[in-house]
């Protein structure tokens, strides 16, 4: 069983995000043969019956707890994946909202061993940074190398992935706690907005071997406002409406969405921080 994770709360242009995503994987998943289950952790279930996926209520006290002494709003994606591991059997797909599905992901995930974990795509080696927040982390963890219980130490052999993606097996289902460690005491030394990422990379990194997901996947980041006039024009009905339209829908917007523009504010943000 394959369990594909969204957390989707707050302002509706999320929601509506998430509703985007999972019709892009249903594409591919309302005629294959394999076994798994979409869950949306969410303060607004009713928004998602149309689609005939498992909700979980979010409060707005659980969202709060979640983010944590440290303050981190990414610190709720490990704490959405540990609520996944106690109410539902078999491996963890965590996908964050703004990804599309651009190909048949089924016979990888059909072939998905319990000594693989997955992560969205290898962004750099922290030896070799990609980009200036890369650069950041390498200085930092010159300084500080050891974060969590149990101890967990980072040299610059690093891989550093990204985590739009996150495929957890059963077998590492126990190592969550650790990664939520790791990710507090990082990020309570260095408030970035990659903590939870480099956590995972670093946990999981150290236990199994990392498969990229990033073939299957458009993860559209700095597109949103492009993203969104697409979602409010192909879910102009939504949430009346038919399941198999709202497919059809998005996947014949395939092309619009994996060349939407960046948006205009962050153009310069991105050539500053992720130019080569």
């Amino acid at each position: 069983m394959v369990n594909f994770i969204y957390l989707a709360h707050s302002q509706e242009r999320y929601l509506r995000q998430t509703v985007f995503s999972i019709l892009s994987y249903q594409q591919f998943l309302k005629t294959s043969n394999l076994e798994h289950r979409i869950i949306v952790f969410t303060d607004n279930p009713d928004f998602f019956k149309p689609l005939g996926v498992v909700t979980h209520l979010v409060s707005e006290s659980q969202k709060v707890e979640w983010k944590g002494a440290i303050n981190f709003i990414h610190r709720m994606k490990i704490m959405v994946m540990i609520e996944a591991k106690e109410k539902h059997d078999g491996k963890l797909l965590f996908i964050d909202s703004d990804n599309y599905a651009i190909h048949d992901p089924t016979d990888f995930l059909h072939a998905w061993n319990e000594d693989k974990v997955i992560m969205e795509k290898l962004e750099y080696v922290l030896q070799k940074p990609a980009d200036l927040v890369g650069k950041k982390y390498k200085r930092f963890f010159k300084k500080s190398s050891v974060f969590g219980q149990p101890n967990y130490s980072v040299d610059m052999n690093q891989q550093c992935w990204n985590s739009g993606i996150i495929g957890i097996p059963g077998s590492g289902k126990k190592l969550l706690p650790e990664i939520l460690s790791v990710c507090d005491d990082m990020h309570s030394k260095f408030q970035k907005h990659l903590s939870e990422q480099m956590a995972f990379s670093i946990v999981l990194g150290k236990h199994y071997e990392v498969q990229a997901f990033k073939p299957f996947t458009f993860h559209w980041f700095g597109r949103g406002q492009a993203i969104n006039r697409t979602i409010d024009r192909v879910l102009v009905d939504y949430p009346n409406g038919n399941a198999d339209v709202w497919i059809t829908a998005v996947f014949e917007v395939k092309n619009e969405t994996i060349n939407a523009e960046l948006n205009p504010d962050k153009q310069p943000w991105y050539k500053r921080w992720f130019a080569s």
